[in-house]
């Protein structure tokens, strides 16, 4: 089962409705500290008490209604959740990796999981989480959180004019590593600039927030194409490339595919490996109340969609209860880190750590993270890759302008003669204005905020010239006296040559057609219905428009001028009840040399009366192309659940790859789905459910043995049947103490409307 839009909704009722909650997500219900497999509604308080003494209007329902659906809930006691970066430099002492000591050290060049700050936040220290590619401009940025990075991140309409007044521009909010030190830390250790956050709302203005991102540039000095991408301690996992960022349909299916987890901070150091406790999924759509600082006064913001992760115990993989899991799998100093998670035998960034909970103890048992798609969506950034074209581009400090505005703001950005301008704080006096109108720009409908970018300086160098172009990254202040305001500066240098280019923005509006093509329902068994709605800047201009069998396809127009920004949503339901389906929501755009490319695709499994929904690429409209074209397009294969049991006795020797698995031959980008180390704790008489095959894909069984000590000659055996597949199965017989096997079979689902599948690996002894 994916997290659905349906399910957030339930969420988001139930804050509302139990405001005394300290979690409430999306997870599975738990009997006796252990995972039973179902999904449920989890939710958190403070202490869990006996039924007949919580007064009724606290009493959480045994199970809420989703989609006509009923959804069991399950009550857990989360005592209290903290931000991660209240930590200064004697609180990292916290070790529940091999070490920190790496993750505390100065390392050059600078790489993610290690310790950092800024100047204007340096009485506090969190973790620089990573590498990645700020979009517009394609500049290479590092990213944390905003309360890393910002002393003061909320937006300015929340703020009191006579209060403190913080901003990110005067001084500029120069970026250090390592930030052990706070502010005797020399100034040689500076590596960047804070370049832009996505601001947060305080609980009082109603709003949500998912996001607590930062982005900073990165000196040349201080950067390795080929190293800064990795992870301190995490090197064995992640190879020779920079991690992708994963899918926003990978994200939703977290819960149901519980990927193993990993992490690199300042404080905890690198987790996630054996003999370590292990880190898993608890709960996805978590939403959480936090306590940040505004003005140094402390105030209760509210996050939603985080996902939750724990550390179990080796001996009881399964187990969910936050009171018996191993402790610390994030803890202050952390923020920012990013989360990773192994899908499918590839290493992906899934989201940005930024808050925890602890027990009465001050324990902290559960993790945070914002996921990344979200990050990416409001914060205008992309996974890095570290190829030399791309990954060398780094943003010019000197180039950067800043503008001033009168009053406060609730926008994150502005236009300003056609440029964006993001807010950065503050400021005391009215040094300069915009020099021309200003257009505001509503931000604040989560989780959809339309992305947004400012564009960079950058310079490349060859052997014989260098042009430097200034395409100056664009920030903006908000300032108080009652009034707000912000300076200007852009330069441009060149060694050789050089050569600027005005470009005078358009606005003239041109007809932008868009196209919608649905599966043949006749053919792939499930597909019933697809709506599609489109946006210009925040705002709906085409549907919602709903498509089904009698009309799976559909066409139009919307007008749209340079400096638009588009985006879109695309849900698909699942209406039979029998069997789930694979949906493949594809995006294409038409160029300016009148092709059709690929932009964007999103894909993952829709269980049986559920609906996937996919936020596509945004699309920035920077001239007229001559092809103004978007088609969208919805491509189903039926699929089917399956019930995995898995019975190996006393097998678990770590000297020998022991394992069951079950590969994906057909689509590589899926590969291996299924994967248990053959120990005694997870794998004895266990049955896995909701594991979904597609039909006409063909499906690889594999399986090994070792036990590690003498005895009797044991005999492995792998079957599968169901969905129109033959009876396919192996088995093979071996002295104990030899590896026996692989053993491998395949098979391929023809009918899943015939019913599920079910999956058997057994070890025996004569």
């Amino acid at each position: 089962m994916i997290l659905t839009q349906d399910i957030l909704d339930k969420i988001e009722e139930l804050r509302l409705q139990y405001p005394n909650a300290t979690s409430i997500g999306f997870g599975k219900k738990q009997s006796n500290g252990v995972e039973t497999g179902e999904f449920a509604i989890i939710v958190g308080v403070k202490e869990k008490k006996d039924i007949s003494v919580v007064p009724a209007d606290e009493l959480i329902p045994v199970e809420v209604i989703v989609n006509n659906q009923s959804l069991k809930t399950d009550v857990t006691e989360v005592y209290a959740n903290f931000v991660l970066g209240t930590c200064s430099s004697t609180c990292g002492n916290i070790n529940a990796g091999p070490s920190n000591a790496a993750n505390r050290a100065t390392v050059r060049p600078i790489q993610g999981g290690t310790s950092m700050s800024s100047r204007n936040n340096n009485n506090s220290v969190g973790t620089l989480g990573g590498i990645v590619r700020h979009t517009d401009s394609g500049c290479t940025v590092g990213l944390t959180n905003n309360h890393v990075a910002i002393d003061d991140a909320f937006f300015t309409s929340a703020r009191d004019v006579n209060g403190v007044l913080e901003n990110d521009y005067d001084p500029v909010n120069r970026v250090y590593q390592t930030g052990e030190l706070g502010p005797s830390t020399p100034t040689s250790n500076n590596f960047g600039v804070s370049l832009r956050y996505v601001p947060i709302h305080p609980s009082s203005t109603g709003l949500v927030n998912q996001v607590d991102a930062a982005i900073f540039s990165i000196d040349e000095s201080a950067f390795s194409i080929s190293q800064s991408w990795n992870q301190v301690g995490l090197e064995s996992i992640l190879g020779n490339s920079a991690p992708p960022f994963a899918s926003t349909g990978e994200l939703d299916n977290l819960l149901a595919t519980n990927p193993r987890l990993y992490s690199s901070g300042r404080t905890t150091g690198a987790k996630g490996f054996v003999p370590d406790c292990p880190m898993t999924v608890h709960a996805t759509g978590v939403s959480i109340q936090l306590s940040y600082s505004l003005q140094g006064v402390p105030t209760f913001c509210q996050f939603n969609r985080a996902i939750a992760f724990i550390k179990p115990t080796q001996e009881e993989p399964n187990a969910q209860n936050p009171s018996e899991v191993c402790p610390y799998p994030i803890y202050r100093g952390d923020s920012g880190s990013f989360l990773l998670a192994d899908i499918n035998g590839t290493i992906k960034i899934v989201g940005l750590c930024f808050a925890g909970s602890e027990n009465a103890q001050g324990v902290a048992l559960i993790g945070y993270a914002c996921r990344i798609d979200d990050v990416a969506d409001q914060l205008g950034i992309e996974q890095y890759v570290d190829t030399a074209s791309t990954a060398g581009v780094m943003v010019d400090p000197d180039t950067i302008e800043y503008i001033t505005i009168p009053g406060q703001s609730d926008e994150k950005f502005i236009l300003c003669e056609n440029e964006e301008y993001w807010q950065v704080g503050f400021t005391g006096s009215l040094e300069a204005n915009c020099g021309g109108n200003t257009t505001t720009t509503t931000t604040t409908a989560p989780p959809t905020t339309t992305t947004t970018s400012s564009s960079t300086s950058t310079s490349t160098s060859t052997s014989t010239s260098t042009t430097s172009t200034s395409t100056s990254t664009s920030t903006s202040t908000s300032t108080s006296t009652s009034t707000s305001t912000s300076t200007s500066t852009s330069t441009s240098t060149s060694t050789s040559t050089s050569s600027s280019t005005t470009t005078t923005s358009t606005t003239t509006a041109f007809a932008m057609t868009w196209e919608f093509e649905g599966s043949d329902p006749g053919t792939t068994k499930s597909w019933r219905e697809s709506t599609l709605e489109i946006f210009k800047n925040g705002v709906s201009v085409v549907g919602p428009v709903t498509f089904d069998p009698a009309t799976p396809t559909g066409s139009g127009t919307f007008s749209v001028s340079p400096g638009d920004k588009i985006t879109q949503s695309l849900e698909t339901d699942n209406n039979p009840a029998s069997y789930p389906q694979y949906a493949l929501h594809e995006q294409y755009k038409g160029s300016v040399s009148g092709g059709v490319s690929l932009l964007d695709d999103d894909a993952g499994f829709i269980a049986a009366g559920a609906s996937r929904t996919s936020t596509l690429s945004l699309l920035n409209i920077t001239a007229t192309p001559t092809d103004p074209k978007l088609q969208y397009k919805v491509v189903i294969t039926a699929a089917s659940t399956s019930s995995i049991t898995v019975d190996i006795e006393d097998a678990w020797d770590a000297a020998s790859p022991q394992y069951v698995s079950i590969t994906d031959t057909t689509d590589s980008s899926i590969g291996k789905f299924f994967e248990k180390d053959a120990n005694t704790t997870s794998n004895a008489a266990s049955p896995y459910t909701n594991e979904y095959f597609q039909e006409g894909h063909v499906y690889e069984l594999a399986m090994s043995y070792k036990r590690s000590s003498a005895g009797d000659d044991n005999t492995i055996f792998q079957s599968a049947v169901g969905a129109g597949a033959s009876l396919v199965s192996d088995t093979t017989t071996g002295t104990a103490t030899a590896l026996i096997g692989p053993i491998t079979t395949t098979f391929s689902p023809t009918n899943v409307g015939s019913g599920p599948i079910t999956i058997t690996f057994t070890q025996t002894s004569p």
